[in-house]
């Protein structure tokens, strides 16, 4: 029964199949045209965020001996984003705080203050740097998000 099957199909039309495959793929597509107007980059300001991060959502799914590693990347991922910028700058006592429960065990919880100033080096590629740094608290319930513009 099988057999017959097979047969049936072959003379159907699985030769058939391909050649319209084949006719589909002739095709000449054109290509779509390509914008010729640059978008302007907007020119950024110095400015100041403090915010609350939660490491242990990111550093979930890690190895126990790769987390606070990961919680350093992840803050500098995160002030890159916020603050439209590549050179993020990590203070001491920032990196002393979440090294301070050792490799396994970063904080739960850290409140930083995000700030992006004016590159004062002539010759740098950026324009403006972002420097990271810890703000203490007792508790982080109820906190909000604050933003301000320096100029």
């Amino acid at each position: 029964m099988r057999g017959k099957k097979r047969k049936a199909q072959t003379q159907k039309g699985i030769d058939a199949g391909r050649h319209k495959r084949r006719k589909a793929e002739k095709k000449y597509v054109l290509p779509s045209p390509k914008r010729t107007v640059k978008k302007q980059k907007k020119t950024l300001k110095p400015v100041t965020k403090v915010i609350t991060i939660n490491l242990s959502k990111l550093t979930h799914d890690v190895c126990y001996k790769r987390k606070a590693p990961r919680a350093i990347k992840e803050i500098r991922n995160i002030a890159g984003k916020l603050m439209h910028t590549k050179d993020v700058r990590l203070d001491v006592k920032l990196n002393k705080f979440i090294w301070s429960k050792g490799i396994r065990n970063p904080p739960k919880r850290v409140r930083v203050k995000i700030e992006r100033k004016r590159n004062e080096d002539e010759d740098s590629k950026e324009k403006m740097y972002t420097i990271v740094q810890h703000v203490m608290v007792d508790t982080y319930k109820g906190l909000l998000n604050e933003c301000e513009v320096n100029e």
